[in-house]
């Protein structure tokens, strides 16, 4: 008996030295070990488990619903300023997108930071832009190369007395592996030594912890940056170093950080207002809450600057892990406002059931029915689901689009229409995103743009006695975009 227990015992011992060992060593499916594995299905079960066929309707209903406000919550003033805000990500867009931009590497059509200035002071007067935005993409695992790219600018406002920072979304591709780099990341700390320590940040976060996305939180302040370029970006650069390109320049934490402090000090803002779409508005929710931390840290202690810290987000991500984003949201009294499109996946992740919005959001959730969706058998869109093309769904310009034509039809003619100059032609500005019964090309703005300056669909900055060209065609653009597409062929 004595030794049928002594055998047990040994077998018990060693199945769970071997099974601990198993749960440690990577499997040949898909490289992750069985703890990783495991780990990865507890966050897919809290979701799906009791209703698997609530999948699609978890995609369409995106974030927390029942907490969505109406069209009708929108005063006309304010969706007047957020559309406006709603330009600025647009133009931030427009500085660095073209067919062959990323040959500059981040570099924008215009160039200098002195033009990019003269850009946004001629297309929002009553602002002055104060720096340009700039990141070093982080080297997340699988990324072939690193760049540092043009995101946004900061602007300052006298009469608002309001300090602006505005983030672009996602263009480059180094920037698609920032957005897909969703392990765990413990704010205000270093990222997690390996991929087992970031899922566990995720699954199970130390109590009253925030663990952040960490490609977003990355960005933002540029923990990451390469101490040199990789060879294979050097190699696509063709060997050369483009002028211009600092490696070792101030991310966004640090020039947001520099132009608000000087702001603040000498007395001249009441309002901090970040604004983004996209990968832009998850870099200006962290941003929000950093602006909250700067406030009160020993540097501006001093000066009880006790204005409001404002983040508008256009289709937002989830950035940081429930119920503690929504104290860091209520602790540095930001507010934070969410549009966006019903249908668009973007804000349901990514990490559904893990990351979170906080819950003290107001959200305005839009049905892009106001806008028909082009056929996605038109296009060959990979990216389509249910009724609504997915692409449409998530463009900063359809977003807009129903938050003017919504709003209008709610206040039944209380909101002015004519300041705002919304036109279904814009939601075609840089794609094609409208039914063939709308009659408004593709694209046409870039059609336009490219047929103008040469310069740009072959990757190059304009010459600087372009720029002034460059700025009137964005005004007619914006101002009269109808007139302007009936000069664009179909």
């Amino acid at each position: 008996m004595k030794v049928i227990f002594v055998f047990v015992t040994m077998i018990s011992l060693t199945s769970g030295l071997l099974m601990k060992k198993l749960a440690t060593v990577p499997t040949p499916i898909f490289g992750f070990s069985i703890k990783q594995l495991r780990s990865i299905f507890k966050f897919i079960k809290h979701d799906f488990r009791d209703d698997p066929f609530k999948f699609p309707k978890f995609f369409l209903d995106t974030t927390n619903s029942k907490e969505v406000l109406d069209a009708a919550s929108i005063a006309p003033g304010e969706i007047k300023e957020h559309i406006e805000y709603g330009e600025m990500v647009q133009l931030a867009y427009d500085l660095l997108n073209s067919n062959k931009t990323s040959k500059n590497y981040g570099e924008t059509h215009v160039g200098s930071d002195e033009n990019i200035g003269k850009v946004v002071s001629a297309l929002f007067p009553s602002y002055k832009m104060e720096t340009v935005i700039r990141t070093s993409a982080v080297e997340f695992s699988g990324a072939e190369a690193t760049c540092e790219s043009f995101m946004g600018y900061v602007l300052y406002n006298e009469q608002k007395r309001d300090a602006t920072l505005v983030f672009r979304g996602t263009i480059l591709m180094e920037e698609w592996y920032t957005d897909s780099e969703a392990a765990g990341q413990i704010w205000g700390g270093k990222p997690a030594k390996d991929i087992d320590a970031a899922l566990e940040l995720l699954v199970h976060p130390p109590a009253n912890t925030l663990v952040a996305h960490q490609g977003f939180y990355s960005m933002y302040t540029n923990q990451e940056a390469p101490a040199k370029k990789s060879d294979k970006l050097i190699e696509r650069e063709g060997g050369k170093k483009l002028p211009g390109l600092h490696i070792h320049e101030d991310g966004p934490k640090e020039k947001c950080r520099k132009v608000v402090g000087k702001l603040i000090k000498e007395g001249k803002i009441d309002t901090i207002t970040i604004v983004g779409h996209s990968l832009g508005s998850a870099l200006a929710f962290v941003a929000a809450i950093d602006m909250g931390e700067f406030v009160n840290s020993p540097e501006l202690k001093q000066y009880n600057w006790k204005g409001k810290i404002n983040a508008i987000c256009y289709a937002c991500p989830k950035v940081g892990t429930a119920p503690v984003i929504s104290r860091y949201v209520a602790e540095n009294r930001v507010n934070f406002f969410h549009y966006y499109n019903r249908g668009d996946i973007v804000p349901t992740g990514p990490m559904p059931g893990v990351l979170d919005h906080p819950k003290n959001t107001i959200k305005r959730r839009f049905d892009p029915a106001r806008v028909k969706a082009i056929d996605p058998k038109r296009t060959g869109s990979l990216w389509h689901i249910h009724v609504d093309n997915l692409g449409a769904m998530h463009n900063l310009r359809h977003i807009m689009y129903n938050m003017w034509y919504t709003s209008s039809q709610a206040h039944e003619g209380d909101l002015d229409l004519a300041s705002i100059k919304m036109d279904k032609s814009l939601v075609n500005w840089s794609d094609d995103m409208l039914s063939p019964d709308d009659n408004v090309p593709g694209n046409w703005f870039y059609k336009t743009l490219i047929k103008k300056f040469p310069e740009i669909a072959e990757g190059k900055i304009l010459p600087d006695t372009s720029v002034g060209e460059f700025i009137n065609l964005h005004k007619a653009a914006r101002l009269v975009p109808a007139e302007v597409t009936a000069t664009v062929g179909a």
